[in-house]
């Protein structure tokens, strides 16, 4: 009886994430300004990897790369942020002293 050989390949890519990152952009006043996968690109897994300190999502979409069984999932970079606003001073008026 032959096998019935499935292809295996996957497009996918492997983003970490530092979690001071998500940290910043919990408190508010950051944003996201740069997205390396498409809007309708799929999560099929993520992890925290205690090791390096990252979380890792794994995306998946056409458009990335094939990658074969037992191949290493390529890693892009993270996303970067920026300020919408400054932080609002806390306390009194510097102007006096």
């Amino acid at each position: 009886m032959a096998e019935k050989k499935e292809s295996a390949e996957r497009r996918m890519v492997r983003l970490e994430i530092d979690p001071a990152i998500l940290l910043l952009m919990g408190k508010g006043g950051w944003k996201a300004v740069s997205n390396h996968f498409p809007e309708d690109a799929n999560l099929i897994g993520r992890c925290y990897d205690a090791d390096r300190d990252v979380f890792v999502l794994i995306i998946e979409h056409p458009s990335f790369a094939a990658v074969g069984p037992g191949e290493l999932i390529p890693r892009i970079l993270g996303p970067q942020i920026e300020r919408i606003h400054e932080p609002q001073m806390q306390g009194g008026d510097d102007s006096d002293v």
